[in-house]
């Protein structure tokens, strides 16, 4: 609540207010308003009045401390929300948790754009767009998470059967796995491949 007081524009608000005392309780009602709507979508409400914790008292879970986190930018009402990897260290419950929330938030209207490494598939899918970067920050591929399997099975890179299509691009991107048609070939990169 206190950072959304602080970090809340006032307008927002205060619209509409004759008096002070009518203002501060708009003004608190607004906040809390908003306060329980982010707790709500980051599915944290139940631990609203616990103690994150630190090194020595133990508090709430690692995946509860990343939504917290999250929720105390998000009351900040941001247009553009830059995330570094905020699904590290969770289990593959809670960053969907995670990536629900953030695929929500962007039906609303917000740009979120953030790294994440090694997603599970069904998380990988679910964005809007991605961009891949290969070796000193080149883009490889940007768009659809959909139609990454066409675009590198265009240039003769075809996965495997039951292989995360995520770690496959990423393999294919590190020079892992070769090209069906030159398979001695890989991303601009000579490998002994057989």
């Amino acid at each position: 609540m206190y950072a959304a007081m602080i970090r809340l524009p006032i307008d927002k608000a205060a619209a509409g207010c004759r008096t002070s005392s009518i203002c501060q309780q708009k003004k608190r009602r607004y906040y809390k308003d908003y306060v329980d709507e982010v707790l709500d979508m980051l599915q944290i409400g139940h631990v609203q009045h616990s103690i994150v914790g630190s090194v020595e008292k133990r508090g709430i879970s690692g995946g509860q401390r990343k939504r917290v986190n999250i929720g105390l930018e998000l009351v900040a009402d941001p247009d553009v929300l830059f995330l570094d990897e905020p699904t590290s260290g969770l289990d593959s419950t809670s960053a969907e948790i995670i990536l629900a929330a953030l695929k929500d938030l962007s039906r609303l209207g917000r740009t979120i754009i953030m790294v994440i490494h090694q997603p599970r598939y069904s998380i990988f899918a679910s964005m809007d767009n991605v961009i891949f970067l290969g070796p000193g920050g080149k883009t490889v591929y940007s768009g659809s998470p959909l139609d990454a399997t066409d675009y590198f099975e265009m240039l003769g890179f075809f996965a495997p059967p039951a292989v995360n299509r995520a770690d496959f691009f990423m393999d294919v991107i590190g020079g892992k796995m070769c090209r069906a048609l030159l398979s001695s070939f890989c991303l601009g990169v000579r490998l002994a491949c057989g």
